[in-house]
């Protein structure tokens, strides 16, 4: 056996996931317990085919769990668990999927890191559809920006803001990291706040190409800030520990000596993973496009978080001693509109999380 505890695995149906699956499965005298989650009907975000053609391949006693709850129900409980600030909804549905993996396992396999190793946002980062802006002179978008704050449409400003982060490989990369510019920032704060990508700028290796330089970023800062908390935090408040073999020491040092064109090639993410696995996975899967854990955040804010969120934002504005109250207004007027979704999930995170630890002593979650 290769583990004296109760082991599964989460599986996804991507890349990393099914790696993870199929060398448990090579190793295992017993079929390996999977379990993945899909999301009710009216979600357009449902991996689950993927997932149970994996577990069919390998034959593993597999568990797929279909989502029926809200999050009304689940997010305060998180928020207080996590007692930092995040935006990632999808903390809900990884510790929805613990507490119903904790049933049956007490340590599960995940493939966390894989991307951040390998190079796998990059094919992400690089596909942009504008690609007549390239040919536009950066002076002409910085012409335009001197004039970002007067421009009356919202939609206009980001649209700008947009653009000016599409006219280089590297501006690519910031633009998907950042996802609300700075210059944005300036309007929601009543103080001034930090420039972020000034503060990434500083902490950029010279000797690296731009490639190494985010996926260095993503190791240092974004994996442990954000997705290895998320996945810690989430598994642990079910009592279900998560394990990362990707993130193995000599895993990382190793990854880190690859040339990058063995990390993208041809627009291929994780190539060289993809290579190494080639013996091991079906094409199905090798030759599967990346997608993120992501949430139907757009469909729950046209419908069960309608309301609720235009009323947490309405509390946001009256705290006008740090928050400009006329943008946040903007933003709630505007809530079902696909391109806000990030702006009023980091505002309604933003207020839960104060209403938790600064309206209230923090000491248990409160009620919504």
């Amino acid at each position: 056996m290769i583990s004296d505890v109760p082991l599964g695995a989460f599986l996804s149906g991507g890349l990393d996931s099914s790696s993870i699956v199929a060398l448990m499965s090579r190793y295992s005298e017993k079929p390996i317990k999977t379990f993945s989650l899909g999301f009710k009907d009216g979600v357009a975000i449902d991996e689950t085919k993927y997932s149970k053609f994996i577990a069919d391949y390998f034959n593993t006693d597999h568990t797929e769990i279909i989502v029926d709850t809200s999050f009304k129900n689940e997010i305060m409980n998180l928020i207080w668990h996590f007692d930092d600030l995040i935006n990632d909804l999808a903390m809900i549905w990884v510790n929805f999927l613990a507490r119903n993996a904790k049933e049956r396992v007490t340590v599960a396999l995940t493939g966390d890191g894989a991307d951040e190793v390998f190079g796998g946002y990059f094919s992400d980062y690089m596909v942009n559809r504008y690609h007549f802006l390239n040919y536009i002179p950066k002076l002409t978008y910085k012409s335009l920006m001197k004039f970002y704050k007067y421009i009356p449409s919202q939609k206009a400003r980001i649209a700008l803001a947009y653009f000016k982060m599409s006219d280089s490989e590297e501006n690519i990369c910031f633009r998907s990291i950042l996802q609300v510019p700075d210059e944005e920032k300036s309007e929601i704060l009543k103080f001034k706040p930090q420039n972020v990508r000034k503060a990434m700028k500083e902490r950029f290796i010279k000797e690296l190409d731009y490639i190494n330089q985010f996926i260095n970023w993503d190791l240092s800062y974004q994996l442990p800030n954000l997705y290895n908390m998320k996945t810690d935090k989430s598994t642990m408040a079910a009592s279900l520990e998560a394990r990362v073999p990707f993130l193995d020491k000599e895993i990382v040092e190793w990854a880190a000596t690859i040339p990058t064109h063995m990390k993208l090639k041809n627009n291929i993410e994780k190539y060289i993973l993809r290579l190494a696995l080639k013996d091991v996975l079906p094409k199905e899967i090798l030759k599967r496009k990346k997608y993120g854990f992501g949430t139907p955040a757009n469909y729950w804010l046209k419908n069960e978080l309608k309301e609720l969120s235009g009323e947490i934002l309405e509390k946001l504005e009256k705290r006008k001693a740090f928050i400009n109250s006329h943008y946040v207004k903007k933003v709630r007027k505007n809530r079902t509109n696909g391109i806000y979704v990030n702006r009023v999930l980091n505002l309604i995170m933003f207020e839960l999380w104060y209403e938790t630890f600064f309206d209230n002593n923090g000491f248990k979650p409160i009620k919504i």
